[in-house]
């Protein structure tokens, strides 16, 4: 008996699933399998219905923005793979210690489309009480997963005490731009690493359209220069499947 396993993404937040294939246990139980990863344009719900495969790796979060749209026709996850809900955590270079990641933020394993609950809707983040590191600057890094890479269409940084210091707002693209709720976005400034993107369909889910029309994507990085106190990020992305109407 052939099982055909699938998965939503492959990813070390799977491992159990890939150590129970890599380390022979189904081969025990006289079990053959074949194993990929959710085809582009695919569904996990899509492929369980339309018999393409067996078993299906996806996460109960899939299904979060159907339920707030009040859908009930979605696939049930039926078994906890693993009893720690968490993430590996790598840093490139050196030793990891804990201790490392005092003081700062991480949004790991974002999936923007799924979090913005469509593709071409503008998603935003915010990221409240951060604080420069000891060189005076605060260190921004974007880094993609499974092939896809990481993006960003503006930031936006606001002191935490009025007159400490002017917000500053940097947008993805080669021209200053005055958005619509009067604010004054400088040209891309301060990165290492990326490139830009122009989309020519516009985003929903905001009033201002034109603010994600273009991103940096890639493996980049921000260092941004800010005087010591706490600030609040905030980071403006455009869900879009892969890469489509892209230009650079």
């Amino acid at each position: 008996m052939t099982v055909r396993i699938t998965a939503s993404r492959h990813t070390a937040f799977y491992s159990p699933l890939i150590c129970t294939m890599a380390a022979g246990f189904l081969e025990k139980h006289n079990l053959e399998y074949t194993y990929g990863v959710l085809p582009p344009g695919e569904t996990a719900a899509g492929m369980i219905r339309s018999g393409k495969t067996d078993v299906m790796q996806s996460a109960p979060s899939t299904n979060w923005a159907k339920m707030e749209k009040g859908e009930t026709d979605f696939p049930l996850n039926f078994a906890l793979i693993n009893q720690r809900d968490g993430f590996f955590l790598f840093r490139r270079g050196k030793e990891f210690a804990w201790k490392d990641l005092e003081g700062k933020t991480l949004l790991a394993d974002l999936d923007v489309v799924a979090d913005a609950g469509a593709s071409r809707t503008a998603d935003v983040k915010v990221f409240p009480d951060i604080r420069p590191g000891p060189d005076g600057v605060l260190h921004l890094e974007f880094a993609g997963e499974d092939g896809m890479p990481a993006m960003v269409s503006a930031i936006e940084i606001l002191p935490g005490a009025q007159g400490h210091m002017r917000p500053v707002r940097v947008l993805a693209r080669q021209s200053a731009y005055y958005s619509n709720d009067s604010h004054w976005w400088s040209p891309d400034d301060y990165f290492e690493g990326g490139q830009l993107a122009v989309y020519a369909e516009p985003v929903t889910g905001t009033d201002d359209p034109e603010l994600y029309e273009t991103e940096r994507w890639g493996n980049f990085s921000y260092a941004i220069p800010a005087s010591p106190g706490r600030y609040s990020i905030t980071l403006h992305f455009a869900a879009r499947r892969a890469t489509s109407g892209r230009s650079s």
